[in-house]
């Protein structure tokens, strides 16, 4: 028995003892203390949600000026903080000297107060390592830091290396997890990846690799984004979770651990097809027993997401289902997918 374990069974018989004892005593205070401990003996599962990408710029900066900053999250923000920590990819950098993006161009700019405004809707932490990132250079990727740390946004991942800056630790409720960020849109090779993951799978953590990657607007994963997961859970990670395509690409367990290719769009101004207004929220629920994955399908039709309900949730998670991995396309129209953990 570990010491951890050992500690919390006698926490546990502390706890009883006194109940009992108060039961003797007072019936009302055993009656309030049986209450607190239960809250004790239940387990507390982590909870974190991950979002798709993330552009606060270009015409999605018009609708903001247009309607409030407030805007693009004003029908999901209650969802969002629904939980302690939400996850996405920021799609661009926040800068000092910001000048709006004009449509139809690809050097993204973000407003100085959009690290406040992910604040304020939960998004606490998000991946650096994408293609945009150093969209205005070095200059806008030290403002981007500088931005996010004032706001209490905490970051990962770095566009063009491989290393310390890929990695963030965080202790969700009784669990440690570890994220890392890679950009597979830049000429990495593999052992890179393939190192800094087995450095980091070496203790007790949940190792969740978010990476960049794939091809654009297809539905389906290529053949370098499976063998690439399938490596990063053979190094020792627990879960993949890809961005970049702009679409939903479909989910794979692979040795009992899960890999999402794309989550496709969340906050983004692309309207051209019914694939890029769509996206997919993933709520994890970790215990040391098993891991959970909620799948919330999303629509944005004008860069402003809300939860989709009835036949246009359950049409997207059919579809998402048939290209997902045989033994779990159940469980994907269902929208939970429960794993073991070993």
């Amino acid at each position: 028995m570990s010491l951890k374990n050992f500690f919390f069974l006698a926490l546990i018989f502390f706890c009883i003892s006194t109940v009992g004892f108060l039961y003797v005593q007072n019936p009302e205070i055993y009656k309030r203390n049986k209450e607190i401990l239960v809250e004790v003996v239940e387990e507390k599962p982590a909870e974190f949600i991950i979002t798709g990408d993330i552009m606060l710029g270009r015409f999605v900066e018009v609708l903001m000026e247009g309607n409030g900053e407030k805007y693009p999250f004003q029908k999901i923000t209650e969802f969002l903080h629904s939980v302690p920590v939400v996850v996405g990819n920021l799609e661009g950098p926040i800068v000092e000297n910001h000048v709006q993006t004009p449509s139809l161009t690809f050097a993204f700019s973000f407003a100085s107060s959009t690290a406040q405004i992910l604040k304020e809707n939960n998004i606490s932490v998000v991946s650096l390592a994408n293609n945009h990132t150093l969209d205005q250079e070095d200059k806008g990727y030290a403002d981007t830091k500088r931005y996010l740390k004032d706001a209490g946004v905490q970051y990962f991942g770095h566009p063009i290396t491989v290393g310390d800056l890929s990695v963030l630790r965080k202790k969700i409720k009784d669990q440690n997890v570890v994220f890392v960020g890679f950009n597979a849109t830049w000429p990495f090779e593999e052992k890179q990846y393939e190192d800094l993951i087995k450095k980091e799978a070496l203790g007790d953590e949940f190792v969740v690799v978010v990476i960049h990657w794939g091809d654009e607007y297809k539905l389906v994963s290529n053949e370098t984004q499976k063998n690439l997961a399938r490596m990063f859970i053979d190094s020792g990670a627990d879960l993949v979770v890809g961005h970049h395509p702009h679409v939903v690409q479909e989910i794979e367990v692979y040795k009992n651990k899960a890999i999402f290719y794309s989550l496709g769009n969340f906050i983004f101004d692309q309207y051209f097809s019914k694939n890029v207004k769509e996206g997919l929220l993933v709520k994890i629920v970790l215990t040391d027993q098993k891991v959970t994955y909620e799948l919330f399908p999303i629509i944005s039709p004008r860069s402003q997401p809300s939860l989709m309900e009835g036949e246009a949730q359950q049409d997207l998670l059919s579809s998402l289902a048939k290209r997902s991995s045989l033994e779990i396309q159940d469980k994907v129209k269902k929208g939970v997918i429960e794993l073991e953990m070993f």
